[in-house]
């Protein structure tokens, strides 16, 4: 099969990159999903971009009725310019139908060089539109706050992406909102796809402090110890919590969530999570120094001693929003990792009373999710906990 590929389907320049995907599908299948090679000088362009810059297009993508829809816009995004918005169907890219396509050649299609331009097609509400999404270095917004107003305020905290410095731009949003006199939070990690586990343990410990353990490391090496993490920062917020997740809520943002959670800070609110527990550490290849291999070392778990690796964590209160589908880590994967199960100490079930705040006729809020958690904020019986 290899002779027949090399002889009529692959160009001389593309013999190497091909052969690297050929080595990277084979360990995806035989040794782990996580676990892949790459040049080592792509390997360092990852290592470099920690923070909240950005080529890509922003925009995540989901499934509908066999379509493909647009799920977020990423705000100051390529795709947010364009004038691109959520629940958009994809029709097309550079003419070339989706549908039946697999994801992942969706995800080849919208990929690209900085400067490039991409053609879509899309539906909008019946209409077809074209759309041109250049691409163009962008800063993405990791971070923002606004405010619910109403009788009891309620600050609403987006992280996007756990980039570097996202724990400080996380408490200065909190200090801003909490001069409104907020009476609760909303942590929006809606297809928050993960980052930094430093920046993740920071966040949670602005509402636990900075002496409550957020997650363990344990290694698949058994000589290696577990290593706990502590956010090390005081609280700055101690009113009730909501943390809204969805199918793309993903590794550092299940940490987070999931330790709000276990800890009984925050009600989860939304849909069940993606399911990535396990953690990777890239070193160069001994075989070939020009190669870096990625390769997972272990898992993360929570303080209940259960890790979120393909179940993903169980909302409090089940919001399927949109109801567009997104592959989770169970779903994506032919052979995926499961984590050694650890005895997880049993967590109280929160019961959601239905003495809860209405949201008043009237409210311009049409964010499903983000109207429930305001509701079950301010239940009779507190299901969001506080910081006391």
């Amino acid at each position: 099969a290899w002779s027949e590929l090399k002889a009529q389907h692959i160009q001389k320049n593309q013999l190497s990159m091909m052969v690297g995907l050929a080595l990277n599908g084979f360990i995806s299948v035989f040794r782990d999903p996580h676990t892949y090679l790459m040049p080592v000088e792509h390997f360092r362009e990852v290592i470099s971009k920690t923070d909240n810059h950005s080529s890509s297009l922003g925009l995540v993508l989901g499934r509908l009725n066999g379509h493909y829809v647009v799920r977020k816009v990423v705000e100051g995004s390529p795709s947010e310019k364009s004038g691109l918005k959520k629940g958009d169907l994809l029709v097309s890219i550079e003419r070339q139908k989706l549908s039946g396509l697999l994801q992942a050649r969706v995800s080849e299609l919208l990929k690209g060089e900085l400067g490039s331009t991409t053609h879509l097609l899309i539906s909008r509400q019946g209409k077809r539109i074209q759309i041109s999404l250049k691409r163009t270095e962008s800063t993405v917004m990791t971070v923002s706050g606004r405010i619910l107003d109403g009788i009891k305020p309620v600050g609403v905290l987006t992280l996007n992406k756990f980039a570097k410095g996202a724990c400080e731009k996380a408490k200065l949003a909190i200090e801003r909102m909490k001069k409104s006199d907020i009476r609760g939070l909303l942590l929006d990690l809606r297809d928050n796809p993960g980052g930094q586990m430093e920046e993740a343990a920071c966040v949670a410990s602005l509402f636990v402090g900075p002496d409550q353990k957020v997650f363990e490391l344990r290694y698949l090496d058994p000589a290696k110890k577990a290593e706990a993490y502590y956010g090390g920062e005081a609280s700055v917020f101690d009113g009730p919590i909501a943390v809204l997740v969805n199918g793309s809520s993903a590794s550092a943002a299940e940490i987070v969530a999931g330790a709000l959670q276990d800890l009984n800070r925050a009600v989860l609110v939304g849909e069940t999570t993606f399911g990535k527990g396990s953690f990777q550490e890239g070193e160069f290849w001994t075989q070939n120094k020009k190669i870096a291999l990625f390769e997972t070392k272990g898992f993360y778990y929570l303080p209940s001693g259960m890790s979120p690796q393909l179940r993903g964590l169980t909302p409090d209160v089940p919001v399927h929003f949109d109801h567009i589908q997104v592959g989770r880590e169970a779903d994506q994967f032919l052979n995926p990792l499961k984590a050694p199960e650890a005895v997880a100490k049993k967590i109280t079930p929160r019961l959601v009373a239905n003495d809860c705040l209405r949201v008043e006729d009237g409210s311009v809020e049409i964010d499903q999710e983000i109207k429930t958690a305001r509701e079950i904020l301010f239940c009779a019986k507190t299901v969001a906990g506080t910081n006391q």
